[in-house]
């Protein structure tokens, strides 16, 4: 690969962290301290925890490479670890509701720092395997992005005034079904149904929450084997849960 594709590539990662860390950002729009630091279950996180664990997963993972990386606050480091045990020791789960400190605009200013030094990494050039990190980080914030959509959903279900929050989960939906919540929840409805029904095929005694999660046995590690498997998982798990797909559905060939 010529010098010039290189920098192509390296231009291109550093463009697609900046866009998809704004992006779980974003999801944050309209919320308040408050709001990021609820714990509606133990199986849940707050909003904050999410924002600081996806920062943090940066900084161990690509930065702490470096030897001569220090990192300003070495304790939060059990606060948001999250099962990474051959890292070290981490916060309970079902505790991290808890963690009034860091402050949210702590957490805010930990990942703009975070974010400066993986762009000035990106910017200076990363080895073959610093760039399987950050690619690796983005697939795991856009995991986070949709546990933090769920996480949130549920919080708010649980306040007894049922604060709607509509609007960010437009972009997890196929772009005709934008702008449609009705629509957008009948989709989210069915592929709940397809988990189910693959879940009880398979025999598994759990329900999948996420549709893409039947299909993580064969991605890990990654990268995902085959290419392309994740955005192919729902119709494998069509297939599987043996239910017809009524919004991806083709019209039928007229008979000749």
């Amino acid at each position: 690969m010529s010098l010039s594709d290189l920098a192509v590539r390296a231009a291109s990662l550093a463009q697609r962290f900046q866009r998809i860390r704004s992006r779980t950002l974003g999801l944050c729009v309209g919320f308040s301290a408050e709001d990021m630091m609820v714990q509606s279950m133990p199986d849940a996180s707050p909003a904050k925890w999410h924002l600081a664990h996806t920062t943090w997963f940066f900084e161990q993972f690509l930065l702490g490479r470096d030897p001569a990386w220090r990192p300003r606050h070495p304790e939060w480091h059990y606060l948001f670890n999250s099962y990474y045990q051959t890292v070290g020791p981490m916060h309970a789960r079902p505790r991290r509701g808890l963690l009034s400190r860091p402050s949210l605009d702590e957490v805010l200013d930990y990942r703009r720092r975070i974010e400066e030094a993986v762009a000035a990494r990106l910017h200076a050039g990363l080895d073959e395997a610093g760039e399987a990190i950050v690619e690796l980080g983005l697939q795991h914030e856009q995991q986070h992005q949709e546990l933090l959509l769920t996480d949130i959903q549920h919080a708010l279900w649980c306040h007894p005034l049922h604060p709607a929050y509509d609007e960010a989960f437009d972009g997890f939906a196929p772009a005709a079904l934008r702008g449609n919540p009705k629509a957008r929840q009948e989709w989210a409805v069915q592929h709940l149904k397809w988990a189910a029904s693959a879940s009880k095929n398979l025999g598994i005694k759990a329900h999948a929450t996420f549709s893409g999660s039947l299909a993580w046995p064969f991605i890990y590690p990654f990268p995902q084997r085959p290419a392309g498997l994740v955005t192919t998982a729902p119709d494998w798990l069509r297939a599987v849960g043996r239910i017809p797909d009524p919004f991806l559905a083709k019209p039928a060939a007229a008979a000749g």
